[in-house]
């Protein structure tokens, strides 16, 4: 919401104590209600017809982020495998709880999932079964 109405709200409640608290209130059940994935996902949604590919995952520490993951499970410990930076996905299908969803992102599969969809959640299930696959499970 832009700033301009956000301050023309604040100003309409703060003169009273009731609206000031039905704003609080609001402002909660909106916060439980808009999740950072509702957000990340409506994004990606939206730039679908303006998006650019990119070559290289936009992630500045995408090399640290994928190396054990890429080392040690895509590759198998495969001694002539030579960690690099991650190429985009740039279009691809994503499987979150199940459900198929076509989206453009800038990421390489580690990095969207670590960065966008799992963030700091600790009751999701990864799956690993192809490396430029994006397939979670949220339990």
């Amino acid at each position: 919401m832009p700033c301009d109405i956000i301050r023309h709200i604040l100003y309409y409640v703060c003169g009273s104590t009731e609206s000031l608290i039905n704003l609080k209130y609001t402002s909660m059940f909106m916060n439980r209600v808009i999740t950072n994935f509702t957000v990340a996902k409506q994004m990606l949604l939206t730039k679908l017809g303006r998006y650019e590919d990119v070559f290289k995952c936009v992630n500045v520490d995408c090399y640290e982020d994928t190396y054990e993951v890429f080392t040690y499970l895509h590759n198998y410990g495969y001694r002539r495998y030579i960690h690099k930076w991650q190429e985009a996905l740039n279009e691809t299908t994503i499987v979150v709880n199940y459900k198929s969803y076509k989206i453009k992102h800038p990421y390489c599969c580690e990095c969207f999932k670590k960065h966008i969809l799992i963030r700091t959640r600790e009751n999701v299930i990864e799956h690993y079964d192809l490396y430029s696959q994006v397939n979670i499970v949220y339990t």
